[in-house]
């Protein structure tokens, strides 16, 4: 199954490199991301991604919480800062067990982060 998950990510990456700089666990703030996506032009959003595989189903909620705490704990986004043109960033953090995947993310506009997280639930539904 990680080998299916990979390949997808993968195959989206390489449509997204059309319009963003791919990069992947590099150094950033206090640590490193899994994986950045930076616009090439003014007027697209960042991407910032942390994954987390779990044994169990019942964790996902909380460990996808935990990716995304991370990114702003470890204040990944600091490489960011030096493109100028970059003015709003969805970090997300995404942990899955076997065929489920459940994604929070929250969206950082330069200067000013949202409080407000996001949960999806098991097929990609934003929960109520």
């Amino acid at each position: 199954m990680l080998i299916n998950i990979v390949r997808f990510v993968l195959g989206m990456l390489a449509s997204l490199g059309i319009t963003h700089y791919i990069r992947s666990n590099r150094e950033s703030g206090l640590g490193r991301y899994d994986l950045l996506l930076i616009p090439k032009k003014e007027g697209l959003k960042a991407l910032l991604l942390e994954f987390k595989q779990v044994r169990k189903e019942e964790e996902l909620a909380s460990s996808a919480k935990l990716a995304l705490d991370q990114t702003q704990a470890q204040a990944y986004h600091t490489e960011l800062l030096q493109y100028p043109h970059v003015q709003e960033v969805i970090e997300v953090g995404i942990a899955f067990s076997g065929k489920s995947v459940l994604a929070a993310y929250s969206t950082y506009i330069v200067g000013n982060q949202s409080n407000e997280i996001s949960l999806t639930d098991r097929y990609g539904q934003e929960e109520g």
